[in-house]
């Protein structure tokens, strides 16, 4: 009983141990939570209307309104800003004048005019007055004009209009769908007409590829840019949640799941969107009003002595600690952390924001001591700095296990990191220090500073400082950011035998095969991060010839770095030459095992992360090289053919002297002419090699490699001889009247060759074996009879 006891704990201490690892380590993301009052509402749009519920008791889910949207454009398709309006906003209505059309939308006509300059005309949609408009229609390609002016679409994927009437373009015009009609696939709701009714309303679509764009009505003449939309494929649901009891529950909407928690007003949650500061860090000596977009709030502290906060959420330090401060607006209850620090009495006013992601984890550091404050996302660092001090104020950031911190900025724009010494630092010259008062920095405190924060796993070693003889107030945002930083290897063949290489070409032995290998980092304007590391390859002989196909170098390895923002590769050669022999496909694996580092060198600022190697791999043609085999087969027919009798054939490959091919399904053993004869189960070329088969059998002749493989090089040529075949007529694969059959190998090919010997002879003069058989079973048959009957009358006396 007590070693059952005993082995119970220590698998319990393992499952503890195993867990507490996979929270320390575990690197998703939480699901977006959603707080909805009880017995109230909140409204969600997805883009789905498949959803599931966790627990009804707790919210349930209703669908309201679907819509259709489009994605208002700015010119080139890099540019749309991705607002979304409704389809029906972009409906014209149509009404016929003679046999020109007047086209509005609530007022905004479409008209064509001159552009304010330059010798570009293009349309715009004025609200104060109309004009008729011709539209021409070729079976629903619709051109419309104006005294020469056409509507045109730009190859820049926005509308203009031009004077020359051999630039028109046409479009197309979708109205919506009426009972029992089947939309257009291309545009949900709608579909396509070929003529115009007077009344109706229409969207104006030109397609250009895969991609559909639309007018967008707008008074606006100064950029045909804002006049055009780019259909953007999407559904959006509203789905109405209600709060039905306290507690959380999920709910899931097409793969994407939301923590839904109904509240009341004992909950307190974490502040949200409405406020602007979720969290607080201030200095003694200062007041700071927290920002926040809810109004009617009522403020409390929890700890008075630490804080106190009026009615206007103004927090005044008490003393040195951390407390909470509860907003009660609406019935919903915010906790928003508070910490007290020391601080200056007076000076310059440091005001800084801190904007993170779920990734990083940014410090703050108080003239570089020993203490390093946790910040939040949204939290608000509000002190004095004394201008007699010339200690700095820094800012770092901690990327979570797996990531690697991108940027640490004050302020509007990211700057990468950089090679940060601490020389730069005491010299005012590194941007990694913003704001840096150079004179009253020395390198000891600075190398103080950045030791203290390396020690505690803190990276990055960015901030600023604030020190004597500056007056002006110190503000902005600091933005902190880690980045999943990706790298991609691919591989593909590049050509054969120097020739370009396409899906399906296959090589031979002897074939020089060269493999393209593609090491590639994204594009990003946030940060900068060097990959170093080593390809490697795992074909016996391949070798890497560098960065250029026609290389000549002969390394088993290959050295890789890449640097830079843009997004950037480098490419590079393996080249293989087909060994003889060789079976299957022939597939070549690299693999790439490397670092990442956040700088361009190991500086004081700059730190390595090693990653996990990986594999790409590429094979030359879609199916098997050198499966080339030669099958030969000996059929047998005949009235007087013999079942037993051995064949013999001569055979001959015109490979390479010396070379063995192996023999698969012959006899080890033959009598041919009265003589026992051993066969072998190889053959070997420049020697004479005969194979011995009955009718109805077949063999295999294949390069014999490692004893196994059962193939011919491809280009080899065979000749096949039978011999003393007499007394027997010969085909070879229908041909008649020879015994000799000669062949190249090609790839891919299976060389069957089948030779039929026959043979009938006649048993009876003037008679044929079929019909002497026939003669005799009759005169057996008539002999049974008669002595049957001679029987019966002897047994009848």
């Amino acid at each position: 009983m007590r070693k059952k006891l005993i082995k119970i704990l220590l698998f319990l201490i393992i499952m503890i141990i195993v867990n507490l690892i996979f929270l320390e380590y575990s690197d998703t993301k939480a699901a977006t939570t959603i707080y909805v009052p009880l017995n109230g509402t909140y409204t969600l749009t997805e883009t789905s209307s498949q959803y599931s519920v966790g627990d009804s008791s707790i919210a349930s889910v209703s669908v309201g309104n679907q819509y259709s949207y489009v994605v208002a454009g700015l010119g080139t398709d890099s540019n749309y800003d991705g607002t979304e309006v409704d389809l029906n906003d972009c409906l014209y209505t149509f009404t016929a004048s003679g046999n020109k059309y007047t086209i509005n939308r609530n007022s905004v006509y479409l008209y064509l005019d001159r552009a304010l300059s330059g010798g570009v005309y293009t349309y715009y949609a004025n609200g104060t007055s109309s004009a008729k408009i011709n539209v021409s229609n070729s079976n629903g390609a619709f051109t419309f004009d104006k005294s020469s002016f056409y509507l045109n679409f730009n190859s820049g994927k926005y509308i203009t209009s031009i004077k020359s009437s051999s630039n028109k373009t046409t479009f197309s015009l979708y109205r919506k769908i009426q009972n029992g009609e089947t939309p257009s696939a291309e545009i949900d709701g709608f579909i396509k007409v070929t003529s115009i009714s007077s009344g109706t309303q229409y969207l104006i679509v030109k397609q250009d590829g895969n991609d559909y764009y639309l007018l967008y009505p707008t008074s606006s003449r100064t950029n045909s840019y804002t006049q055009t939309a780019k259909i953007y494929t999407r559904t959006g649901t509203d789905y109405i949640i209600t709060g039905n009891s306290i507690g959380t529950t999920t709910l899931t909407i097409n793969g994407n799941t939301y923590n839904i928690r109904v509240f009341d007003e004992n909950t307190i949650l974490d502040p949200d969107s409405n406020f602007t500061d979720k969290a607080l860090t201030i200095g003694m000596g200062t007041t700071y009003k927290i920002k926040t977009d809810l109004s009617n709030v009522t403020w409390t502290s929890n700890d008075t002595s630490i804080a106190t906060i009026s009615s206007d959420g103004t927090v005044t330090p008490v003393s040195v600690g951390e407390t909470t401060v509860i907003a009660n607006a609406g019935g919903a209850k915010y906790s928003i952390r508070v910490r007290v620090i020391s601080g200056d009495s007076s000076g310059v006013l440091v005001n800084i924001l801190i904007d993170t992601d779920d990734d990083t984890i940014p410090y703050y550091n108080y003239n570089f001591g020993n203490d390093y404050y946790e910040l939040k996302d949204g939290e608000r660092v509000y002190l004095y700095k004394s201008s007699s001090n010339y200690n700095a104020m820094n800012f770092f950031g901690k990327p979570k296990n797996g990531k690697v911190l991108s940027y640490l900025t004050l302020g509007n724009g990211h700057t990468a990191l950089t090679n940060n010494t601490t020389t730069e630092i005491s010299n005012g010259n590194s941007t990694n220090l913003m704001n840096t008062e150079a004179n009253n920095l020395t390198a000891s405190v600075v190398t103080s500073g950045i030791t203290n924060a390396m020690q505690q796993g803190i990276e990055g070693v960015m901030g600023f400082s604030r020190v004597s003889g500056v007056t002006a107030a110190c503000t902005g945002t600091i933005s902190v950011r880690s980045e999943d930083l990706s790298i991609n290897v691919s591989q593909s063949v590049y050509s054969i035998n120097g020739n370009a290489y396409q899906s399906g070409n296959q090589a031979g032995p002897g074939d020089t095969v060269i493999f393209e290998v593609a090491v590639s980092k994204p594009s990003t304007d946030e940060y900068l991060v060097t990959y170093e590391g080593t390809l490697t390859n795992s074909l016996s002989g391949a070798v890497f010839i560098g960065t250029s196909p026609s290389g000549t170098g002969n390394a088993a390895t290959q050295s890789v770095t890449i640097g830079s923002t843009a997004s950037s590769s480098q490419t590079y050669y393996v080249k293989y030459v087909v060994p003889n022999g060789t079976q299957g496909n022939v597939t070549n694996t690299v693999s790439y095992a490397y670092s990442t580092y956040a700088n361009d060198a190991l500086t004081t600022a700059s730190y390595k992360i090693d990653r996990q190697a990986i594999t790409a791999s590429a094979t030359v043609g879609a199916s098997a090289l050198n499966n080339t085999t030669i099958t030969l087969t000996n059929n047998l027919n005949g009235n007087m053919r013999e079942a037993d009798k051995y064949f013999k054939f001569l055979v001959t490959i015109n490979g390479t002297n010396g070379d063995e091919y192996r023999i698969t399904g012959q006899d080890a053993t033959v009598s041919y002419n009265g003589v026992n004869v051993n066969t072998s189960s190889t053959y070997t070329v420049g020697s004479t090699n005969y194979v011995y088969l009955k009718g109805g059998q077949t063999v295999t002749i294949g390069l014999a490699q490692d004893g196994i493989t059962t193939q011919v090089p491809i280009g080899v040529t065979y000749t096949i001889v039978e011999q003393d075949a007499e007394d027997y007529s010969t085909t070879i694969t229908g041909v008649q009247g020879t015994t000799k059959t000669t062949g190249n190998l090609t790839t891919g090919a299976t060389n069957n060759i089948e030779f039929t010997n026959s043979r009938d002879r006649a048993a009876l003069t003037g008679v044929s074996f079929d019909e002497a058989a026939y003669i005799v079973i009759i005169l057996i048959t008539c002999l049974v009879i008669t002595v049957i009957k001679i029987r019966n009358i002897k047994a009848k006396k």
